[in-house]
Parts: C-alpha cells; sequence; structure tokens
C-alpha cells in the first residue's frame, strides 16, 4: 500500500492518469473500489463519497455491470 494525496474536487480520471504513470497495472485494464464500490472516473472525489483518509483499491479487470431483471 503507498499513499496519494489528491484534491476532494479531482476527477477519479486524473488518479488513474497518475496511478499509470507510477504504476505496471494491467494491460486489460483496472478499476478502482472504495468501500465495495467502483469509483466513476468522471466524477470527482468528494461526488464519489471518498473523504480525507480513505482507501482505494485497484482491482485488474473491466467492471462488469450485473444487471438482475
Amino acid at each position: 500500500m503507498f499513499r496519494v494525496d489528491v484534491n476532494e474536487s479531482d476527477n477519479v480520471e486524473e488518479l488513474k492518469k497518475e496511478l499509470e504513470y507510477l504504476l505496471d497495472l494491467p494491460a486489460n485494464g483496472y478499476f478502482l473500489l472504495h468501500k465495495e464500490r467502483v469509483l466513476d472516473d468522471d466524477k470527482s472525489f468528494s461526488m464519489n463519497q471518498v473523504a480525507n483518509g480513505d482507501t482505494i483499491e485497484i482491482f485488474p479487470g473491466p467492471v462488469i455491470e450485473d444487471y438482475h431483471t
């Protein structure tokens, strides 16, 4: 685990760009989780309800929507 500082008004996509520069991330994609919820790339951290000191996890692979009928 490592620490990355972000502004609450930053979009999640900005963090993903920084992570891609710093880490060798999966070629088939990845997504970010916060409290078992997938973060929306086009929303800010505050809109994703991420608070100061919270942990964000990186998971490999694409996001698969689970639709129940």
